[in-house]
C-alpha cells in the first residue's frame, strides 16, 4: 500500500494551441514565447490591425498548424481574401503569407526589405500560391 502512495501521477500541462476542442486566447498562444518573440508577434499584430478593416480569427488546421490565427479582409471587389497565417510553433511563431502571381508582380519589390524580398523568392510554391514565410 505504501508503494502506491509513493507513486505519484505526473501531469504535464497541454499548450493551449495544440488542444483541439478549446479555442484558445491569443494570450495563451504567446504564453509559451520568451519576452522578445512576444514582443514582435505583439508589434507585428498591432501593424496588421492598424490598417483597419482586419478580420482575426483563430482556426483549427490539424496537426500540423493546430489553432492557427488567419487574417482576413475584403477586396475591393467585395471578396474575402487572407493576408497572413500567424501559426505558433515550440520553435517560435511562424508567419505565413500566401501570394498569388498577380499580387507579387504588383509588390514594389526594390523598396521592401531584403529580408522581405528572400521570403518572396524562396517562397514554398504549391496549387497556383507562392507561401511566403518568416519566424
Amino acid at each position: 500500500m505504501a508503494e502506491a502512495n509513493a507513486k505519484q501521477t505526473v501531469y504535464t500541462k497541454r499548450i493551449a494551441w495544440a488542444e483541439q476542442w478549446e479555442t484558445p486566447e491569443l494570450t495563451q498562444l504567446l504564453e509559451i514565447y520568451d519576452d522578445e518573440q512576444k514582443q514582435v508577434v505583439v508589434h507585428l499584430l498591432n501593424e496588421i490591425e492598424a490598417y483597419g478593416g482586419m478580420h482575426q480569427e483563430f482556426k483549427w488546421y490539424g496537426h500540423s498548424w493546430k489553432w492557427t490565427v488567419e487574417y482576413t479582409f475584403e477586396d475591393h471587389k467585395g471578396n474575402t481574401q487572407t493576408l497572413l497565417y500567424l501559426v505558433p510553433s515550440d520553435t517560435g511563431p511562424v508567419v505565413w503569407v500566401p501570394l498569388l502571381e498577380d499580387e507579387i508582380d504588383e509588390l514594389p519589390l526594390k523598396r521592401l526589405t531584403k529580408y522581405v524580398r528572400e521570403a518572396i523568392r524562396i517562397a514554398n510554391y504549391a496549387f497556383e500560391v507562392h507561401w511566403a514565410k518568416w519566424t
